[in-house]
């Protein structure tokens, strides 16, 4: 089965304009990003669709790489958008004990968000 290239967005599907976000859960800049972009398609009045796409550099940011799998986790439980903002307000900790905590709180299996 194809991936929907637009699984992870906000905004009407048929708006004009196509803002792609390309971020790392643990970049400092992608979390003051984040609110700013998600505002921007808010209040377009439907002309704005943002897409998020994962970028982590894990080479600086340790924890990146398992905080997309656990927003990936939780958008299979239909919670990426949640998870998303989580996982921003919060990038100081992305351990995994945090990560489990996160997905309780949010309703989900954290098992799933979690682990292999």
């Amino acid at each position: 089965m194809p991936i929907d290239p637009f699984r992870h967005s906000r905004g009407p599907a048929d708006a004009p304009i196509v803002v792609v976000e390309y971020a790392d859960f643990q970049c400092p800049y992608c979390a003051r990003a984040a609110p700013v972009l998600h505002e921007f398609a808010e209040t377009s009045e439907g002309q704005v669709r943002l897409v998020f796409r994962h970028f982590p550099v894990f080479d600086i940011h340790p924890y990146a790489l398992t905080a997309a799998l656990a927003a990936e986790a939780a958008g299979l439980q239909h919670r990426f958008w949640e998870m998303h903002d989580l996982l921003f307000a919060r990038q100081d900790r992305l351990a995994d004990k945090f990560l489990h905590s996160y997905a309780v709180s949010l309703g989900i299996d954290a098992d799933r968000v979690v682990g292999d």
